[in-house]
């Protein structure tokens, strides 16, 4: 059975950072800068303010919850750029809205799905998990809604469960280290491996079968 190779994928995600390292240093920065802002103003959305004061915050989490969702978006696009050419990837890639409810819909449905897994003992959690994990990609690279994205993941990832097991503990290892380094480690190992996922979900896509194909839309 062809599958990826889990050291290729890093070494490719560490050379590609290496090519714009401030650029990557930069823009992963900014992302979470918008996740740890976004955790601030939710835990500000409080009952004890006064009830004009409470909608205001409730209405600045929802905005904020949105930019997040769109810069996540944006995230997957700046990383499919950056796999076919490093410096065709920009920060401008960030904003992203297109497809947003797709995409909202997509991660609706993933951890939905993933929740539901775990509840079934935890097992078929982590396996439905790494069935699912390319929706997000699929869904901005084609453009397709949340259930051809679902079962264009689940065709991709056929037969190499346990390959993409031992990726994500790679991954995982590789970002504990990263927060070793005084946590800044982090700037460098979340682009890197953020890049050796989408060359593994490039790599699976090339060598899966194109029977199942999903078509591409162009409409909203």
């Amino acid at each position: 059975m062809h599958t990826f190779s889990i050291k290729e994928a890093i070494v490719f995600g560490w050379n590609k950072f290496w090519e714009r390292p401030w650029f990557f240093i930069g823009t992963y920065l900014i992302i979470g800068i918008f996740n740890v802002n976004f955790q601030s103003r939710a835990d500000e959305t409080s009952p004890d303010v006064s009830s004009l004061a409470f909608v205001v915050l409730v209405f600045l989490a929802i905005g904020i919850a949105i930019i997040q969702m769109i810069i996540r978006m944006g995230e997957k696009r700046l990383l499919l750029n950056a796999y076919e050419n490093t410096n065709s990837a920009s920060i401008k890639d960030l904003w992203t809205p297109h497809p947003f409810w797709r995409f909202v819909g997509g991660q609706i449905l993933y951890a939905l799905i993933v929740v539901a897994g775990l509840i079934l003992l935890i097992v078929p959690g982590i396996i439905w998990s790494l069935k699912y994990v390319f929706t997000p990609f699929i869904i901005m690279d084609r453009g397709v809604g949340p259930i051809d994205a679902l079962k264009e993941s689940s065709r991709i990832t056929d037969g190499h469960k346990w390959q993409l097991f031992l990726f994500a503990l790679a991954l995982i290892g590789l970002n504990i280290l990263g927060f070793l380094c005084l946590i800044v480690g982090v700037l460098v190992s979340a682009p890197v491996s953020a890049l050796a996922m989408v060359y593994a979900y490039r790599t699976l896509q090339h060598r899966a079968s194109e029977k199942a194909s999903v078509p591409s839309t162009v409409s909203a």
